[in-house]
């Protein structure tokens, strides 16, 4: 458990707790008043400023602010890049069109600071600039591999910290041993309340409290379920790479391929079989497309993408997207 989940986790206990309060205290009376108010409750706060605390520590540890300022350090950069765009373009240099680099997603993700988009956006631009017409063009009107590289530096940097961040979220181990004691009893107490609750649900065969009195479901509820994020998929040269060997006909899948390297999808039978000459779809440069399997040729299980091309990895981006009706 993450740090930050302890102190919810207990209020989302309590409640559960109070809605069926009658009936558990009868089933097992140390749960009775006031149980609540003198032993359970007092160990909640101390657990929630434990947690403020912890919160203020790692605000005061700069990750948020040192990470935003690797992203803010990009917009110059950016604009520079934009700019030099337009000028290629206009001598005919550059033939794929400046929304295709997705500078302006990008810059947005940076204001709004919004790190997942930044990432996404970032492959993206990064991946049309590195198309080699296109970095030539670029380094002759001036934007340097220099520039080039401070541009991926800093998102790199940016990269780390967040993860970092998130490391340092989700370590208990960080807190002195006086706090580490305040989040655990604060949690001893509350799982003994979920087993009485899970026990008196089943005592009474209520489906819905035994389904709610357990932590994996607390926690489940005050998680919000993350939007699915794309993954960036690389398929080296004459080779072939599995996206899924189990993938249910009502799903979708969502591709793009990012770079100037033919990539094509096809069906197999197996994990190892060769893909076959003139079966699959060729992906479209920096098109987002949807995929039902019945729609992909070949035939089998395995939905595969071919990298033809004998110089150059190849990148696609892929998003399942589950239809849940």
């Amino acid at each position: 458990m993450k740090i930050e989940d302890y102190a919810p986790v207990a209020v989302k206990a309590k409640s559960l707790f109070v809605s069926n309060y009658a009936g558990v205290s009868v089933f097992d009376d140390s749960f009775a008043n006031p149980f609540r108010t003198t032993i359970w409750e007092p160990a909640i706060q101390a657990a929630a400023e434990v947690e403020m605390t912890f919160g203020k520590k790692m605000l005061d540890q700069g990750y948020t602010r040192d990470r935003n300022a690797f992203m803010d350090a990009e917009v110059p950069l950016l604009n520079d890049l934009r700019y030099t765009i337009k000028k290629c373009r206009k001598a005919g240099t550059i033939t794929d069109s400046l929304k295709s680099f997705y500078i302006s997603p990008l810059i947005t993700s940076i204001s709004n600071q919004r790190i997942k988009p930044f990432q996404t956006n970032f492959e993206i631009m990064i991946a049309a600039v590195n198309i080699t017409e296109n970095k030539t063009a670029l380094i002759a009107k001036g934007f340097t591999q220099a520039k080039i590289d401070t541009l991926i530096e800093n998102h790199d940097k940016a990269r780390d910290i967040q993860i970092n961040k998130l490391d340092l979220e989700q370590h208990i181990t960080d807190l002195s041993e006086e706090n580490q004691l305040i989040l655990k009893t604060c949690m001893d107490i509350t799982q003994d309340v979920i087993d009485a609750l899970f026990a008196y649900g089943k005592s009474i065969n209520d489906e819905k409290l035994i389904k709610q009195a357990t932590k994996k479901a607390l926690l489940s509820s005050i998680r919000p379920t993350p939007e699915p994020q794309p993954r960036n998929r690389k398929i080296k040269k004459l080779s072939n790479i599995v996206l899924y060997s189990r993938f249910a006909a009502k799903n979708a899948l969502q591709l793009t391929r990012l770079t100037d390297v033919p990539a094509i999808l096809f069906l197999a039978e197996t994990k190892t079989d060769p893909y076959v000459e003139d079966v699959g779809i060729e992906l479209p440069l920096k098109s987002t497309r949807e995929y039902y399997k019945n729609q992909i040729p070949g035939s089998g299980n395995f939905i595969k993408i071919h990298n033809p091309g004998n110089s150059k990895t190849a990148l696609v981006s892929v998003l399942k997207i589950i239809i849940t009706n």
